[in-house]
């Protein structure tokens, strides 16, 4: 959701970090390859444990909220 947030507003997320995958990259739909690529390389998602993405867990509130800063310290700004 928060990569297409970003596309709609127009926000030019950074790639600071190239994607190295997960574990269990089989598992995420293939809709879904690309915002997870994109979010891992702004650096908005780190994975769990292990290495792994786990595409049909569910995100505690603390995982949720620490994206959502993540997402917008990656938010270029315009001072």
């Amino acid at each position: 959701m928060l990569i297409n947030y970003a596309e709609k507003m127009g926000l030019e997320l950074p790639a600071t970090r190239e994607y190295t995958g997960f574990n269990d990259d089989s598992n995420i739909a293939g809709f879904a390859k690309e915002a997870v690529e994109r979010s891992f390389k702004a650096g908005i998602i780190v994975g769990k444990r292990g290495n792994v993405f786990d595409p049909k867990g569910e995100a505690t509130r603390a995982e949720l909220a620490a994206m959502l800063v993540r997402f917008l310290e990656a938010i270029p700004r315009s001072d």
